[in-house]
């Protein structure tokens, strides 16, 4: 009897433990069994998920590419200690998606299968990243082929939506073509094919315009016309060239041309050079025309779309600096020879865009006969042809309600020396301080601000059918308000030259475009703060700057 009491209690606590091993097992499937989360894998291996080997970190990243893990395994590290619950598992997958998300990496794929046992707390989360399947590339021309080779992104890579930008921000600097992307998922998961279309425009550009930006030699009045080429030996290269004269071209003309020769590797190279003639009223018998010339070179390298950075050498040479006053004529040359290094930083996001770009320009001097100090001590006491000066440029854009947008830019320049006119921060005219004459103040160091409110474009067509040509030219009308400010002082304050000079402007503008053709602009500045300019009998408070570009 004893006997048989014995082997039934041993079935009973055998049965009991049986049934205690099963109710135990839970899976993702039954999320009744109220199990606490202790541990999360991560992987990307399917056979992850009947895994045995135990894992000693609570969060762990198994044959899976992560950008700075820790980061994520931080983020992950909340959710530990609570039930496992759909809830939950919405939010693991949610997180580990923005995560990969906000890296560049979009259409990552997060799964937690239901068939996994999650007695022990341990949670396996599978995770699929896209790749490229295929690079396709559409287009009307000659570009288009080359587009694959211009792309960092090759087949069987991780699909980046950031690289992808820079890529096409890199294709798109080139103004005579455009190029979008189109991510198409493919029938196997995980896999995108990227489709590239281009469209070229005609690779010539023809332009002329008017704008009152001239000084006092040969009057206010500028006169331009500009020829450039888009696709230069079927390689994409850009050739730009100008023109600009005063009324009168024999008192005034310029002639500059400058050359982009981009590179397989995201570089550019830049070559420029100007040739200009002036000859200024004079007293009888003193004939002499101010000449002057420049050619320079940059190689700038383009490391995405927020920075580039560049480095470069400028020689120039003149007898003259007509641009800032009518008496600066000399019977011998000048030359600037200088080197120069800078960055450019811009960014885009959905209230506006920013930009700010530094340049250091530097020289030792004495690198050819006319670049000494004797010489420029001829034109400005005290300048010298050893210096260094740096400036700095910025441009901030926002969005406003209602289609307004508020736009500021300013530039900032400091310099160890006195520099000749042509190196100096000038002050004045449209592109400075809108009110006054073009460079109305000059300084070895200088500061400028500008702000525009600009208000809603009012969009128009002409009268007509529907299907005239006239219906197919938009217009857009635009007006603006702005404050202009700005000042300079030299290097070496002394007692003979020791002010500041201040300049101030409040105004209105308008801004006129027919299509992409034809651009208008009128500007009216008034003077907050009157200069008395001493090669003047009058003093003006105000002033006007008009401008008009027909380009084809």
């Amino acid at each position: 009897m004893n006997f048989v009491k014995n082997i039934f209690l041993v079935l009973l606590v055998s049965w009991g433990f049986l049934f205690e091993s099963q109710v135990a097992i839970c899976k993702v499937n039954e999320l009744s069994c109220d199990i606490l989360l202790q541990k999360i894998i991560l992987t990307s291996n399917r056979k992850s998920v009947r895994y045995t080997k135990d894992f000693d970190s609570s969060i762990t990243i198994d044959d899976l590419w992560v950008p700075k893990e820790q980061k994520l395994k931080r983020n992950l590290e909340g959710f530990l200690g609570e039930p496992i619950d759909q809830g939950l598992l919405n939010k693991i997958k949610h997180t580990v998606t923005q995560y990969y998300d906000s890296y560049g990496y979009p259409f990552v794929k997060v799964i937690v299968q239901a068939n996994q046992d999650i007695t022990d707390g341990r949670l396996i989360v599978l995770v699929t990243l896209p790749k490229v399947n295929t690079v396709k590339s559409e287009g009307n021309g000659n570009f288009s082929k080359k587009v694959p080779n211009q792309v960092g992104v090759k087949e069987g890579d991780l699909l980046e939506i950031n690289q992808l930008s820079n890529d096409l921000d890199w294709i798109n600097q080139n103004p005579f073509r455009i190029t979008t992307l189109t991510l198409v998922p493919t029938d196997e998961v995980g896999q995108t094919d990227l489709v590239f279309k281009t469209e070229e425009k005609f690779p010539v550009k023809v332009y002329t315009g008017y704008e009152n930006t001239g000084n006092q030699i040969a009057g206010s009045s500028r006169f331009f016309a500009g020829l450039n080429f888009g696709n230069m030996f079927w390689s994409g290269h850009q050739w730009n060239n100008l023109f600009v004269s005063g009324a009168e071209v024999s008192k005034f003309w310029l002639i500059s041309s400058n050359y982009l020769a981009p590179t397989s590797w995201k570089g550019t190279f830049e070559l420029y050079g100007s040739y200009t003639q002036a000859k200024p009223d004079m007293d009888d018998g003193f004939n002499m025309d101010g000449k002057g010339w420049q050619v320079a070179g940059r190689y700038r390298q383009y490391i995405n779309r927020h920075y580039e950075v560049f480095a470069g050498y400028e020689f120039k040479r003149t007898n003259n600096f007509l641009t800032f006053s009518d008496d600066l004529l000399f019977d011998q040359y000048f030359d600037i020879s200088q080197f120069l290094v800078g960055v450019d930083i811009s960014y885009k996001y959905d209230i506006g865009s920013s930009f700010l770009g530094i340049i250091i320009y530097g020289s030792p001097g004495n690198m050819t006969a006319f670049n000494k100090d004797s010489i420029f001590m001829q034109e400005r006491g005290g300048a010298i042809a050893n210096y260094i000066y740096g400036k700095l440029r910025y441009e901030q854009l926002f969005y406003l309600p209602y289609d307004f947008t508020l736009f500021f830019n300013g530039a900032f320049q400091q310099s160890t020396a006195k520099l000749l006119p042509s190196e100096e921060f000038s002050i004045g005219g449209f592109y400075t301080v809108r009110g006054y004459e073009e460079n109305e103040a000059i300084g070895d160091n200088g500061m400028l601000l500008r702000s525009e409110l600009r208000f809603p474009g009012i969009k128009f067509r002409f009268r007509g059918t529907e299907n005239s040509w006239k219906r197919k030219l938009p217009q857009t009308l635009q007006f603006l308000a702005f404050v202009d400010f700005g000042y300079v002082y030299d290097a070496d304050k002394n007692l003979v030259n020791k002010d500041t000079v201040f300049l101030a402007s409040i105004g209105p503008g308008i801004r006129y475009y027919l299509k992409e053709n034809l651009q208008a602009r009128f500007d009216y500045g008034f003077q907050l703060k009157s200069v008395n300019r001493v090669d003047q009998t009058g003093q003006r408070h105000s002033r006007a700057h008009v401008g008009v570009i027909l380009s084809f």
